[in-house]
């Protein structure tokens, strides 16, 4: 129950955002309307399904989220905590769910 939780509070955080150069959706900021859109546009998939197909990368907890990027090209920033007490950032296509980085 811990984990599903997690996840919701995370999308009800992606929810709402404002632009900082790129467009960086954030708990705090504004541009709720632009997340929903995107969801509901098909455009991006819902944090939940990202956070599912990436399970075996994250192998901690996640203890933030951002998206990021330009029409046409978004991307969630995962923030984890590893088990063994060390960071990680990990950068998925918000379309497909693909692991494109990690840092």
């Amino acid at each position: 129950m811990r984990k599903k939780t997690h996840i919701a509070l995370l999308t009800l955080a992606l929810l709402f955002g404002t632009p900082f150069g790129l467009t960086e959706l954030r708990a705090d900021d504004s541009n709720a309307d632009l997340a929903r859109a995107l969801v509901q546009g098909r455009k991006i998939l819902p944090l939940e399904d990202v956070l599912r197909l990436n399970e075996s990368l994250i192998a901690g907890h996640v203890i933030g989220v951002e998206l990021e990027g330009n029409p046409g090209r978004y991307y969630y920033e995962l923030k984890i905590l590893r088990v063994n007490g060390r960071y990680l950032k990990i950068l998925v296509d918000a379309r497909s769910g693909t692991p494109l980085k990690r840092k």
